[in-house]
């Protein structure tokens, strides 16, 4: 590998001083600071997509994000003798958000605000990955019922599919109510069929490393044309699953995106809605079907155990939404 890395880098005006292994990538400490090298698959019309979403951030003010880094030859990707791509992007010293500190959440949630409010006029082209929360919704209660109905058949069942049984009627029943209040939800179609609006599309505390210079934000590669609450929506999900739900870890991700954005009552109905679909429970039963039936992960019982038991807060958070709207 370290000879493969050289060929790579030799195609760079940087010199690397030191180099260490990350998340699927290389962390290169270099005289023009830090870069990260990966490998880059597949090119695609989202790669372009993505650059371009991440220039007009940066012309915009927003200057601590993974800009791809020109080659010797201007070019974004670098291709070698065996057909394999890297990317070489900036990179940052930091630390990741911590999801059980409100000052980190405060500040993550202020960042996503000033990157949203950055990303206002920015110009979407017809190709531009796009989501519809709607279908979402409805795919995945076609596979939970496609789900349930196949345990229900089968005539031995493990403990997994025992208690998923048991606890499937309450979270199908929100996922079909999400799904019918989005139909009547303002903010959905004004922003879903009128403007086209952009989100990151990955914010969790992976992506937002807080560095002595300010927040960065990072890995752009789900970022789609869609409603820029869905942001918001990620951010809460992962830290209140994290968090047992804690009310006052959501409001101060609440707050802190108020401050920059200002949140509607239209719009926090909207991340009721979203909050309200049984995410967790949907990819515990689609992780269990899409693998072997007849091997179960003793932690994803563990973690179905652990979505039932934060019903009852999960349920008083998304009370206290009602009252924030």
């Amino acid at each position: 590998m370290e000879d493969k890395q050289k060929k790579i880098l030799s195609n760079y005006g940087f010199e690397v001083k030191n180099r260490y292994r990350t998340r699927g990538a290389w962390v290169l400490d270099t005289n023009q600071g830090l870069k990260l090298l990966r490998e880059y698959g597949q090119l695609s019309r989202h790669f372009h997509f993505e650059n371009r979403l991440k220039n007009s951030l940066y012309q915009n003010g927003l200057n601590r994000l993974d800009i791809v880094v020109e080659n010797r030859n201007g070019d974004p990707v670098t291709e070698i003798e065996n057909g394999e791509k890297y990317i070489v992007t900036d990179w940052y010293f930091g630390e990741e958000c911590n999801l059980q500190s409100n000052q980190d959440l405060y500040e993550a949630s202020k960042n996503l605000g000033r990157l949203h409010m950055a990303l206002t006029d920015f110009e979407t082209e017809e190709g531009d990955g796009e989501e519809d929360v709607g279908f979402r919704f409805s795919k995945h209660n076609k596979e939970l019922k496609r789900i349930y109905t196949y345990m229900r058949n089968k005539k031995r069942k493990n403990e997994f599919e025992i208690f998923a049984i048991d606890s499937f009627p309450a979270f199908y029943e929100q996922g079909v109510k999400a799904e019918e209040l989005l139909c009547c939800c303002d903010y959905y179609a004004k922003k879903q069929w009128g403007c086209r609006k952009v989100c990151h599309g990955d914010y969790n505390h992976h992506n937002v490393i807080f560095t002595a210079d300010g927040v960065a934000t990072t890995n752009f590669g789900k970022a789609c044309v869609c409603p820029s609450l869905v942001d918001v929506y990620y951010l809460l999900r992962k830290t209140m699953e994290k968090n047992d739900w804690d009310i006052g870890k959501g409001t101060v991700i609440l707050d802190g995106y108020k401050e920059i954005c200002g949140l509607s009552p239209e719009e926090v109905e909207f991340l009721y809605i979203q909050l309200l679909f049984p995410e967790k429970f949907w990819k515990l039963m689609n992780q269990y079907y899409n693998r072997k039936k007849a091997w179960m992960s003793q932690r994803n019982m563990e973690k179905l155990i652990s979505v039932k038991e934060q019903t009852e807060a999960r349920e008083k958070f998304l009370n206290m939404l009602k009252n924030y709207m």
